[in-house]
């Protein structure tokens, strides 16, 4: 709990960063891959510490403008939402394993797990049938109804594909497609800084794709692609039941739970952070976890094959994507200074 409670105001600093190094920022009125800035604040005093790799012979690509097509409203009504949905598109004539075949681990293929964590979330990995099955406590249908829309209206961003899902004694089942490839986070150390410029403009021009979804007009919540609660891990210590229904009440949200916190900084600047999160802010579909994990590249070369572990998506403030990437990068991986080279490539204004 201590942990994750220090995790909320790491994140809420990341955030107060983000607007401090504003004009290191090359952000203008369209998709612009953002220049390495530094990191690491310290959560009990104001000064910057560590240090970011530069990139000199790279540096006219960061600002470089991302094409973008026009943007496409996403509502509620366009997503497929029964318990049970499957689409026909399983490739195999081996039927897929049903739920009581995965909880009795009875399986005609080989099986890999690749994620376990107690009454919470399962992974399976079944190598001759490039499938993965998760299911369990954190599993929701909106993962795949997300995996499910950015197929139809966001073909040039590489996920998942989504076959079906179910829903089986209260618990979700979501069958999708396995990525070939290896993680981000396992070649980072090893690319130099034109390969690292060449995955942030691969990204970034994924992420010009999903920033163009749009809620209808008349809709202003922060949530799952359903209407449902937002699913971000900072709230697993505290989950919403419901969507906010707005950014200020999303922001006012965050504040209560972070300003309860015995942690939480009495430094002035923090108490006028609050000022720094917009109520006015543009909502836009946002992944929400976008670290060097969940970023599947070729073994060779820099081509990003796709982005994984949606679980957490849905509609955020325009900034979230932007400050969770932050957030992520400073609290889980040690080398910070080369995953600050990655740009997170979101303009937070547009």
């Amino acid at each position: 709990m201590l942990k994750r409670n220090q995790n909320v105001i790491s994140l809420m600093t990341k955030h107060l960063e983000t607007m401090c190094q504003s004009a290191e920022l090359r952000l203008h009125s369209n998709l612009y891959v953002l220049v390495s800035i530094p990191v690491w604040i310290n959560i009990h005093s104001i000064p910057f510490t560590g240090q970011t790799r530069t990139l000199p012979c790279a540096m006219n690509r960061c600002t470089e403008k991302i094409s973008s097509p026009s943007n496409f409203v996403l509502s509620v009504s366009m997503l497929p939402r029964d318990p049970t949905m499957f689409f026909g598109n399983w490739p195999h004539a081996k039927k897929l394993p049903t739920p009581a075949q995965i909880r009795a681990s009875a399986f005609d293929s080989p099986v890999m797990t690749l994620y376990a964590s107690p009454n919470c979330q399962r992974i399976l990995h079944f190598p001759e049938l490039g499938l993965i099955i998760k299911h369990g406590e954190r599993t929701t249908i909106a993962e795949g109804q997300t995996l499910w829309a950015l197929s139809k209206f966001c073909p040039e961003v590489r996920t998942p594909t989504v076959y079906g899902w179910c829903k089986d004694d209260d618990e979700v089942f979501i069958y999708m497609s396995y990525i070939d490839g290896v993680t981000l986070d396992s070649r980072l150390e090893a690319l130099g800084e034109n390969e690292l410029m060449d995955v942030a403009q691969q990204l970034a021009q994924m992420l010009a794709s999903i920033r163009r979804l749009r809620q209808p007009p008349e809709n202003t919540f922060i949530g799952s692609p359903d209407h449902g609660p937002v699913h971000d891990q900072i709230w697993w210590q505290a989950k919403p039941v419901s969507a906010f229904s707005s950014v200020k009440e999303f922001n006012d949200a965050l504040f209560a739970f972070a300003e309860g916190l015995p942690q939480f900084p009495e430094h002035k600047i923090y108490q006028d952070f609050r000022t720094s999160f917009l109520d006015s802010a543009s909502i836009r579909f946002t992944h929400t976890d976008l670290s060097p994990n969940n970023i599947i590249m070729s073994s060779t070369g820099t081509e990003v094959m796709g982005i994984i572990d949606w679980q957490e998506s849905g509609w955020y403030p325009d900034h979230w994507e932007y400050v969770k990437a932050r957030y992520i990068a400073s609290t889980e991986w040690d080398n910070l200074s080369t995953w600050s080279c990655i740009p997170m490539c979101v303009n937070l204004r547009h």
